[in-house]
């Protein structure tokens, strides 16, 4: 990952949020409601005690997203649903059988970016070949760039490989793993 980029991860503990435009502005995420774990957890990443990618696990309402938005907050902007990915992803396929240019491709963003996250992973309990196939690709283009990234799921790490594959299970749970417990906070 390159120095800018942990930079941005380090000042995780200085944020200043005058300063920055919260993607998704709408989800509240104030620093007490994030999970203490979340917050260690995240700060062993930034300084290199803890190994990337971090997968987030748990049930509906815990806060994983919360705190996935709360570290694009402080680190970089780049926060995608898996459902609205897929939606861009099919948009792409039709343009392109089509011949047509599709102006608002993810791709770079997603290759660019230092760090990122993807949420809502598996969050039918089942997946599509376009799933598969663009959570395949999130993951080849971040590794193969070195820039980090969360993973967030409602599914337990055991369940990944029966919904997607070995592959994919694999690289989801190659690094950190954190669950989130407890009912419901909506």
């Amino acid at each position: 990952m390159p120095q800018q980029g942990f930079a941005r991860l380090r000042r995780w503990q200085s944020f200043d949020p005058a300063n920055e435009q919260p993607i998704r502005a709408w989800i509240p995420r104030p620093l007490v409601w994030l999970s203490r774990d979340f917050v260690r957890t995240f700060d062993d990443l930034a300084n290199g005690r803890a190994r990337w990618p971090l997968l987030m696990f748990g049930g509906p309402g815990t806060g994983k997203t919360t705190c996935g938005l709360a570290a694009c907050d402080r680190v970089w902007p780049l926060y995608w649903p898996m459902p609205e990915l897929l939606q861009h992803q099919q948009m792409i396929k039709a343009r392109s059988k089509r011949g047509e240019y599709y102006p608002d491709d993810p791709w770079p963003g997603i290759i660019e970016a230092p760090f990122a996250v993807l949420d809502e992973i598996g969050s039918r309990g089942m997946n599509t070949e376009l799933e598969f196939e663009t959570l395949l690709q999130f993951m080849e283009e971040r590794n193969r760039h070195n820039r980090v990234a969360i993973y967030i799921t409602n599914l337990h790490p055991t369940d990944l490989e029966r919904v997607f594959d070995a592959r994919i299970a694999d690289r989801l749970t190659c690094g950190t793993i954190l669950e989130f417990k407890g009912d419901s906070k909506r």
